[in-house]
């Protein structure tokens, strides 16, 4: 496209349009600018638009981490309280225990259900 622009002046002054020769190039000029400057403004436009995608979508990320976070919190707080409520029936089962079971007489059963 340049080249035709270039080719054109060329043609104009051999022609014999000198004084507008000059005033063709510096439209061309301005005009190459503006599309340059339109050109920076897309790209420019572009990148501010990924990087707000972006910044969306650590905050998504952001999110999910802490909503798995205070799941897992939860879930590491039941097998807990279920670790405790083991060690007590444990210490409880324990304390009635027999070396010589299950042949001794003198040894109690014991219901696990109602403990």
């Amino acid at each position: 496209m340049e080249a035709i622009n270039i080719i054109t002046h060329i043609v104009t002054l051999v022609l014999g349009g000198g004084v507008a020769w000059l005033f063709t190039i510096k439209y061309t000029r301005r005009q190459a600018e503006a599309d340059a400057i339109q050109h920076f403004q897309t790209v420019y436009q572009g990148l501010i638009k990924d990087l707000q995608e972006d910044r969306s979508n650590l905050r998504r990320e952001i999110q999910d981490m802490k909503n798995q976070q205070t799941a897992d919190s939860e879930r590491i707080r039941k097998l807990e309280e279920g670790q405790q409520k083991n060690a007590n029936v444990i210490k409880q089962l324990a304390r009635l225990a027999c070396v010589k079971a299950p042949s001794c007489a003198d040894c109690v059963l014991i219901d696990i259900s109602q403990l």
